[in-house]
């Protein structure tokens, strides 16, 4: 017969659905800067400027910060994961398992479209 400890054990959550497929990044990139006070250093200063236009904040990103060919390793995903080298911003992501990081990896590896 079983036996039950003595209080419960609460199980970790569950991840996050994945994103859809097909992400543009006007409707579902762009926002998340916004969101995430990316833009407050990142509105014209940080060496990165994210609250431009959504083409000027495109072609930023595209310039040597996202990468289609190893999306994981883009600047754009490692610097907010790790908070690490310059990026004054600290963890933006918890983990690789949160929702918006996983958002951004799957727009890149479908290829970073500007859409």
């Amino acid at each position: 017969h079983a036996q039950t400890l003595a209080g419960t054990v609460t199980p970790p959550p569950p991840p996050p659905p994945p994103p859809p497929a097909g992400l543009s990044y006007a409707t579902d990139i762009k926002p998340i800067w916004a969101a995430r006070s990316c833009t407050g250093c990142h509105g014209s200063s940080g060496g990165l400027t994210l609250s431009g236009t959504t083409a000027a904040s495109y072609t930023e990103l595209m310039a040597g910060r996202v990468s289609t060919a190893s999306p994981s390793t883009s600047l754009i995903l490692t610097k907010p994961l790790t908070g690490a080298g310059s990026h004054g911003g600290g963890k933006s992501f918890a983990s690789t398992s949160d929702a918006d990081y996983q958002k951004i990896l799957t727009w890149i590896t479908e290829g970073a479209k500007n859409n």
